[in-house]
């Protein structure tokens, strides 16, 4: 007899999608875990770094860029130089 074996997969199961990246423009910038400058800083992103952008949204006069789970960095024309 066959097995059929049926799996699930959430939307959060699922890869993040890259939509783009992101270099660091200058000597260091703070990971936070949310999208805002009150939010905690839980790392640091280097000058000359490249990080995958999965999602980007704009908040406290910034544009943010999710990085990674709970990790997003703040950027502006100087700091960083995002593409699609």
């Amino acid at each position: 007899t066959a097995t059929t074996e049926i799996y699930t997969l959430s939307l959060h199961d699922a890869l993040p999608i890259s939509i783009g990246t992101v270099t660091i423009n200058i000597d260091s910038l703070n990971i936070r875990i949310d999208a805002g400058t009150s939010q905690p800083a839980n790392g640091t992103a280097t000058k000359n770094e490249t990080y995958e952008v999965f999602e980007k949204k704009d908040a406290d006069g910034y544009t943010w860029y999710r990085i990674g789970e709970k990790q997003w960095i703040a950027g502006n024309s100087e700091w960083v130089t995002y593409k699609e």
